[in-house]
């Protein structure tokens, strides 16, 4: 009776061993599940081994039960260690894992090669007059290190769960909780097993022990979702995200920082947790304290390509008590390429690319005036195509707008990047100089009517030319208050080359506050439209 009630607790364990493994293979996909899964297949090969050992009827079957037991025996305490660190975010290096699997595939192979070795056993006998069948092993030094071994690694797993537990988010304790009590288990079963063994039971109640831990382990997965919503999953969303964060506690030294922000600061991927970020380069400005974080900020990559973020900072705390902070990247390159280019489109004319009006004024007014507050000059242009309306007439509108982006293409490459240049209305631009003076504005104002004067423009089997009339003012802080007053003596000026023979420029003149017209230049030969 006693036989039969432990062969149903041992396949009890087996079932729910495998069910858990079950489980973990259909799961593979999810994340930080794989050593989950090589758990519960180890404690399904060692639940099977007992099972076929205390069916067994000679020494021989018993002995191969055994030897499939440490298919899985040895490597449970090392994948509860695995799996802990895994849980917790311990990260680990692949040497790291290697070396503690190396004593479990070691003690496999030994048993698997005894008694031709020798080594890991000193005497083996089959028992099967007592409660149950059974091998009983007398151990040499390398079994009981074995086991000593087995013995720490748990101890050190739930240490590392149990700091996890103090120091994580509280809406995962009761599965932390869980998962503390499911690993303690096997450090109570080498215990059980000494008392077992003290009060002359006769059957070895691991299996046992290890089915309770896949049970709660179980639990933790099902009910508690372990692979949804547990302190992994949130790891892994992190780790995928584009945004970068990066930790730093409160007295400036790093802490953490996901993906994104260690291929954003490649510099971070090598420094260690602790370093002060002043003494990382490229991050100090940015964390080294609260004053110092921009709204915004631009990074040029090897390529020349510009990328811009907008930071986010927040407290992370302990009983309302602020211990580090959390600085998030968010990627706005693309929002502000639309920015800028809705308000490209907003501020210049769509058909030849300059300024337009609005944004002339706009402009202009703060340039102007920076320049009274200097004292330095400056001089006002007006531009106006001769006889526009002629070409519209004559070859269309699609050839008129040719010629105005002609001529707005000799504008750009004569006038200066500080000059604020913009088409005013229809046929006519103007354009703000800084910095220049009279002589100077007068040159250039001749070398873009001669530009103007040299182009020739084809429709069907004919050709025309075109000319332009300019007007020229230079800006006296006593009489030109404004922006406005300087631009309308500069048209008033244009006027004038108008009404007196058009392409050429005309200088305004001020004797006694008044303005007079000057004809700087006059040619007298006519280009037909």
């Amino acid at each position: 009776m006693l036989y039969n009630a432990v062969m149903t607790l041992y396949i009890a364990s087996a079932v729910i061993s495998f069910a858990m493994l079950i489980i973990g293979i259909y799961a593979r996909s999810a994340p930080k599940s794989l050593y989950f899964t090589l758990l519960t297949l180890s404690i399904f090969m060692l639940n099977l081994g007992y099972i076929f050992e205390i069916a067994s009827s000679t020494y021989a079957t018993a002995f191969i039960a055994t030897q499939v037991q440490y298919f899985g025996g040895p490597f449970i305490a090392p994948l509860v260690l695995l799996f802990a660190c895994e849980y917790c975010g311990v990260q680990l290096k692949t040497k790291t894992v290697l070396s503690v699997l190396a004593i479990p595939f070691a003690v496999l192979a030994l048993v698997l090669t005894w008694p031709l070795n020798g080594i890991f056993y000193i005497d083996v006998e089959f028992i099967s007059d007592g409660l149950v069948p059974r091998i009983v092993t007398t151990g040499s030094v390398f079994y009981i290190i074995s086991h000593v071994y087995n013995a720490i690694l748990p101890v050190v797993a739930d240490g590392i769960l149990i700091y996890h537990f103090m120091h994580g988010d509280k809406l995962f304790r009761r599965q932390s909780l869980m998962i503390i009590v499911a690993t303690l288990l096997p450090v109570f079963s080498i215990v059980f097993i000494f008392l077992f063994n003290a009060i002359g039971l006769s059957f070895d109640p691991t299996p046992i022990f290890l089915g309770i831990i896949c049970l709660l382990l179980g639990y933790s997965i099902l009910r508690l979702g372990l692979y949804h919503v547990a302190p992994i999953a949130r790891e892994q969303i992190v780790e995928t995200m584009h945004d970068a964060y990066i930790i730093i506690d409160m007295h400036g030294c790093f802490i953490d920082a996901n993906i994104a922000a260690k291929q954003m600061f490649p510099q971070l991927a090598i420094a260690s947790a602790g370093s002060k970020t002043d003494e990382i380069d490229g991050l100090s400005w940015i964390c080294g304290n609260t004053e110092s974080c921009a709204d915004e900020f631009g990074m040029t990559d090897a390529d020349g390509f510009t990328r811009y973020y907008k930071l986010s900072e927040t407290h992370i705390k302990i009983s309302n008590k602020n211990i580090a902070r959390c600085i998030m990247f968010f990627d706005i390159t693309e929002t502000r390429q639309l920015l800028d280019e809705v308000s490209h489109l907003a501020e210049s004319d769509p058909l030849t690319g300059l300024t337009n009006r609005r944004k002339f004024f706009s402009s202009g007014v703060l340039l102007f005036g920076n320049l009274a507050r200097s004292g330095d000059s400056s001089c006002m242009m007006m531009i106006d195509i001769d006889f526009f309306k002629k070409v519209n007439d004559n070859y269309g509108h699609p050839k008129g707008d040719e010629v105005l982006r002609a001529i707005a293409g000799i504008m750009v490459s004569r006038f200066r990047s500080t000059d604020l240049i913009a088409r005013y209305g229809g046929e006519e631009f103007c354009a703000f100089l800084p910095f220049i003076s009279e002589q100077n504005a007068l040159e250039l104002a001749e070398q873009i009517r001669e530009s103007t004067q040299e182009l020739e423009f084809r429709s069907d089997n004919s050709s025309f030319k075109v000319t332009v009339s300019i007007g020229l003012a230079t800006c006296d802080a006593s009489r030109h208050l404004s922006l406005d007053m300087l631009l309308y003596e500069a048209d008033a000026a244009l006027y004038e080359a108008k009404n007196s023979g058009r392409n050429k420029v005309v200088v305004s003149s001020r004797d006694k506050g008044t303005v007079h017209m000057s004809c700087i230049t006059r040619h007298e030969s006519e280009i037909n439209v």
